[in-house]
């Protein structure tokens, strides 16, 4: 009985020990290991410029479909670096009549040829400092959450054209009796610095992010360091995904969209 219970107790602190032991060493491998270049290097491309096939077909079916919703292409990037191991590569589209921004990311491993995320983004900033966001990016974000930023991330194979129909409501709600900003898409290497900083300077006031001392590298605080890594382990990132499905749903809801809350 003694060495049933014994065995028992083994079992117990060997499941705590897996457990738990993301949440203690995770944190210390991200403090250690995790920085983004407060500069990253930004190459824009000439359109006609070849890029792996994945991301030229995705970025044509984008480009296709918005085409009819009254967006052009301003431009193509490709930064490397911004996450280690990473290249992005992105493609800039604006709805002038309207003031409406469109970016379309595809994001590939060092081999530069197999995509490991692609989604699209609808983004606009009011000159009260509201942003309102929209995507179908599939990856969760450990960010903080800030206060002026309304995001709705819906991770569903919709087409480009009925997630633009869920941001104008998103504009319509969030952005009503607010003027737009517009941005200035003349230098696009310059304007994804800018809105690089502009995310990071939330995570600096939200104390998750720190400037290094020779001012070139963003690199995670210990809080930003726990919090981040704690919101992406298990069962941490189930509840998170769950909560976010729920407020998903409820936002489309008020957004009159039920039809589109079905689906996710």
């Amino acid at each position: 009985m003694l060495a049933v219970l014994g065995n028992d107790g083994n079992f117990a602190y060997v499941f705590l020990v897996i457990l738990l032991a993301p949440y203690i060493f995770g944190p210390l491998i991200v403090k250690l290991t995790q920085k983004s270049p407060a500069k990253p290097p930004i190459e824009v491309m000439d359109p006609d410029a070849p890029i792996p096939p994945d991301v030229e077909k995705y970025f044509a079916a984008t480009g296709n479909s918005l085409a009819s919703a009254g967006f052009g292409l301003v431009g193509r990037m490709m930064v490397t670096d911004l996450a280690p191991g990473l290249t992005s590569f992105l493609s800039v589209m604006e709805n002038k009549s309207v003031q409406d921004l469109a970016l379309a990311t595809v994001v590939l491993g060092k081999d530069m040829q197999t995509p490991k995320v692609a989604y699209i983004e609808f983004s606009n900033s009011f000159t009260d400092g509201t942003v309102v966001n929209t995507n179908n990016s599939s990856q969760s974000s450990a960010f903080a959450r800030l206060a002026h930023k309304k995001v709705l991330q819906v991770p569903e194979e919709l087409s480009p054209l009925a997630l633009y129909h869920i941001h104008t409501a998103m504009l319509e709600k969030f952005g009503r009796g607010k003027a737009k900003r517009s941005e200035d898409l003349r230098d696009l290497a310059a304007f994804l610095r800018g809105s690089v900083l502009k995310e990071f300077s939330g995570q600096f006031r939200s104390g998750y992010y720190y400037v290094s001392a020779d001012r070139q590298w963003y690199k995670p605080t210990w809080k930003g360091a726990c919090l981040m890594t704690w919101k992406l382990c298990w069962p941490m990132k189930a509840i998170r995904e769950s909560a976010a499905k729920k407020e998903r749903t409820e936002l489309l809801q008020s957004l009159d969209l039920a039809g589109q809350s079905a689906r996710v």
